[in-house]
C-alpha cells in the first residue's frame, strides 16, 4: 500500500510530461528509431523497437518512459523490502538526478538497462537462473553499458549466496546462458565503427578526465542537483579528478576489506560495474545525469538502509540477510 501511494505521487509529479514535446536529444533518437535501416546494433534493439510504435506522439513516448520508471521504482522497493525498500524507492523515484533519463525520450535506453539490472538482481536473490538471464538480456539488448548486467547478476548471486557448491552451479548456468544470449551484442561491441553508433572497446583514453566527470555526477546525489545541459569533463577543474581518484581508491579498498558488510560490498560492486566502463571505453562526451540512472538503484538502497537505521525504523536489509 505504501509503495502504491509512492507510485501515485511520482506519477503526479511527472504528470506535466503529458503535455511535453520532443525535446533536446529526442529529435536524434526519434530519427534513429523511425528511419528504415538494414541493421540495428544488437545493443540498441530493445530501446529502438520499444520507441518505434510510441513515437507517433510525444505524449505516448513520455508515458512509456514514466511507466518504466515506475516499474524500476517497484523493483527497488522489492529489493530493499520493508522500510528500507520504501525509503530507497522514494529516493530513487524522486531524486532530481533521475529526471533527465525519465523526461527525455532519449533516456529510454537507460530506463531499460536499469530494468534489466534490477530484474537480474531479483533473480539472483531468489536463485532464479531464468529470471536473472531475462534481466541480462533486457539490459544488454538496450544499450552498450547493459552488457555489464551479466557480471552484476553473477556478483549479486555470489554476494548473497556465497560460493558454495550449490551456488557455483547457479553461477555457471547464469554465465553460460548469458554468453549464448549476448553473443551478437558482444561481437557488435568488439567490431562496431564508433561513427556507426555504439562505443568501441579501445584502450584507456581520457580516463583521468572521465574520473572528474564521474565524481561531479556522484556529488549531485548529495547536493540534489538536477539536469545540467553539458557536464563536459574537459572543462572541470583538476580537483574533481583528484576527488574521483580518491573515490575510486576508497571504493576498491572498502570492497576488499574483510569486515565490510554484504550490503555495502554488493552496492559498491554494482556501482563500479555501472560506472567503471566510463573509464575504459572510448566515448565522445563526458557522462551526464542519465548515465547515473542505473547506478542510482544500489545507491538508493544504500541510502535507504542508512536512513532507516538512523531513524530506528529498521536495522536489517532483507536482500543481504538471505541465508547461504
Amino acid at each position: 500500500m505504501r509503495v502504491a501511494l509512492l507510485l501515485a505521487l511520482v506519477a503526479g509529479l511527472y504528470a506535466p510530461l503529458g503535455g511535453a514535446p520532443f525535446i533536446y536529444e529526442d529529435a536524434q533518437t526519434r530519427q534513429a528509431a523511425t528511419q528504415p535501416r538494414d541493421w540495428v546494433p544488437p545493443t540498441r534493439v530493445l530501446a529502438l523497437e520499444t520507441l518505434r510504435p510510441s513515437l507517433v506522439s510525444p505524449q505516448t513516448a513520455h508515458l512509456g518512459n514514466l511507466l518504466l520508471h515506475l516499474a524500476n521504482t517497484t523493483l527497488v522497493a522489492s529489493l530493499g523490502g520493508g522500510w528500507v525498500g520504501l525509503v530507497a524507492a522514494g529516493v530513487f523515484a524522486l531524486h532530481p538526478v533521475n529526471v533527465q533519463a525519465v523526461a527525455y525520450v532519449s533516456g529510454r535506453a537507460d530506463l531499460l538497462v536499469t530494468l534489466g539490472l534490477l530484474v537480474a538482481c531479483v533473480g539472483a536473490w531468489r536463485r532464479s537462473v531464468w529470471l536473472a538471464v531475462l534481466g541480462v538480456v533486457i539490459g544488454a539488448w538496450s544499450k552498450e553499458i547493459g552488457l555489464m548486467v551479466a557480471p552484476i547478476a553473477l556478483w549479486t548471486w555470489a554476494c548473497i549466496h556465497g560460493l558454495s557448491r550449490r551456488s557455483w552451479s547457479g553461477l555457471v548456468l547464469v554465465a553460460v546462458v548469458s554468453v549464448i544470449a549476448l553473443w551478437p551484442a558482444l561481437y557488435a561491441m568488439a567490431t562496431v565503427n564508433p561513427q556507426g553508433g555504439g562505443s568501441p572497446i579501445t584502450g584507456l583514453p581520457g580516463a583521468w578526465l572521465q574520473l572528474g566527470a564521474v565524481a561531479s555526477i556522484l556529488a549531485s546525489v548529495i547536493t540534489l542537483e538536477g539536469f545540467t545541459i553539458d557536464r563536459d569533463p574537459w572543462v572541470l577543474r583538476d580537483g574533481w579528478r583528484v576527488l574521483g581518484a580518491g573515490l575510486l581508491t576508497g571504493a576498491l579498498v572498502t570492497l576488499l576489506h574483510p569486515r565490510v558488510s554484504t550490503s555495502v560490498r554488493w552496492g559498491i560492486g554494482v556501482v563500479l560495474f555501472v560506472l567503471g566502463p566510463r573509464l575504459i571505453v572510448q566515448t565522445w562526451t563526458g557522462p551526464q545525469e542519465h548515465h547515473l540512472y542505473a547506478a542510482m538503484g544500489p545507491i538508493s538502497l544504500g541510502l535507504g538502509a542508512a536512513i532507516t537505521r538512523l531513524c530506528a525504523l529498521e536495522t536489517t536489509w532483507p536482500l543481504c540477510a538471505t541465508t547461504r
